[in-house]
């Protein structure tokens, strides 16, 4: 029968004559990894750095067990973004709904399993709003997908450039259009102008201007050329005519 004991580290098998020692070690190879602010406890080691460590068990048999450790020191990431939004807005961010400007922190797993922290800074837009003043001679106006044929203050909201809130408020007079037609009646230009208040004027259509006391609805001119009726409406509204050619008027 063989006793098993340890001598000057090796391991010896004794029968009680003679004593046979065996050089030979279990050795153990292994490998681990740890995170940024981890440790990793190895035999009596807590371990907080990368690198090749070794430790020295027994077996079962009672001879030495060589475990070597390589140690992986994995990075932490990060990264930056940023967003906005517009008042009344929300923005989405790990588990969170943000309502105001600021700079906000998220932690989540990266690749390797380590933190990666993710900063976000985040900003407010600005909605924006205009006032237009307009007056119309028509009996209608178009503001948007609105219709209007009132006079009156009306709004419409559109995205302006950073995608918020455009609210236009217009103020609308819708005045009556005026109208006139024009003819030739033998030597006289006559015109027709609606509605019957509307006063008169004829001008010279070779250099647009107009022609002093030519200020009623008949209008004999007295050389040859080309002449057309302005009429204005007591509301400020103008129409004009188009230009009739005079070819046989006798100089005077």
């Amino acid at each position: 029968m063989y006793n098993v004991f340890i001598s000057n580290g090796s391991c010896v098998l004794n029968s009680g004559l003679d004593s046979v020692q065996i050089t030979t070690s279990l050795v153990n190879n292994i490998s681990a990894s740890i995170c940024p602010g981890q440790s990793y406890v190895f035999g009596s080691q807590t371990l907080t750095t990368g690198g090749a460590y070794a430790d020295t068990l027994l077996s079962v048999a009672g001879c030495d067990s060589i475990v070597n450790l390589t140690l992986s020191s994995l990075s932490a990431s990060s990264s930056a973004l940023s967003a906005s939004i517009c008042p009344g807005g929300s923005y989405a961010f790990g588990g969170n709904i943000l309502t105001a400007a600021g700079t906000y922190t998220d932690v989540v797993p990266n690749a390797a399993g380590c933190d990666s922290t993710i900063t976000l800074t985040l900003g407010m837009n600005s909605a924006t709003s205009s006032t237009l003043n307009l007056t119309e001679c028509a009996t209608s106006y178009q503001f948007g997908s609105q219709n209007l044929t009132a006079s009156g203050t009306y709004t419409r909201t559109i995205q302006n450039a950073a995608g918020c809130d455009s609210v236009i408020t217009l103020n609308l007079t819708l005045n009556a259009p005026v109208s006139v037609t024009s003819s030739q009646s033998g030597g006289d230009l006559v015109a027709v102008g609606t509605p019957a208040s509307v006063t008169y004027q004829w001008i010279d259509c070779s250099n647009n201007t107009a022609i002093p006391g030519a200020t009623s609805a008949t209008f004999s001119p007295t050389i040859n050329g080309s002449y057309a009726v302005q009429v204005t409406g007591t509301n400020g509204c103008t129409a004009q005519a188009a230009c009739i050619t005079v070819n046989d008027v006798s100089i005077k």
